[in-house]
């Protein structure tokens, strides 16, 4: 029986805690990688194409070790989530891609970097952390705020998983 497939969504290649995470995953996973900040960067058609390799299609590009021939995803982990979180028209890019998704597909976010003090998760951050299946993180002050905001679809996950 095949493993199932997890695409991580990173920066630009699939190294240091990336890599670690995808070492330990692919004992029970087939891993892929998307270079988000790579793809952003060159202003490529993220939502098109990161739907399309979700679903299993073809893409337009290959870069940064972005692995042809994929399988449809069935785990996406939302590593590099400032992307989506930074503004609304980016979070409505993420809710798009995930309509656009043609089979079910479970969805995790992770935050490895705590807060700082002085901010508070705003509204797009919590409508992210909504949309997905779970929400993993290592910062007590945000599961604090998620409490108080009555959002509970998130796991304690210190830095290290």
């Amino acid at each position: 029986m095949p493993k199932p497939s997890l695409l991580i969504i990173g920066y630009y290649h699939l190294a240091d805690g990336f890599r670690a995470c995808a070492n330990y995953l692919e004992k029970d996973y087939d891993v892929y990688f998307y270079p988000l900040s790579h793809y952003s960067d060159y202003k490529y058609d993220i939502k098109n194409e990161l739907s399309k390799y979700i679903n299993g299609e073809t893409c337009e590009l290959y870069e940064c070790g972005l692995m042809k021939n994929n399988p449809p995803i069935n785990v996406v982990l939302v590593w590099n989530m400032s992307y989506f979180t930074d503004n609304e028209e980016r979070l409505e890019t993420f809710l798009a891609i995930k309509s656009m998704v043609n089979h079910k597909t479970v969805y995790f976010g992770y935050n490895w970097d705590p807060i700082p003090p002085i901010i508070l998760i705003n509204q797009i951050k919590t409508r992210f952390i909504t949309s997905l299946n779970c929400y993993l993180t290592g910062d007590g002050r945000e599961i604090k705020y998620l409490r108080e905001l009555g959002i509970y679809n998130y796991v304690y996950c210190p830095s290290g998983m």
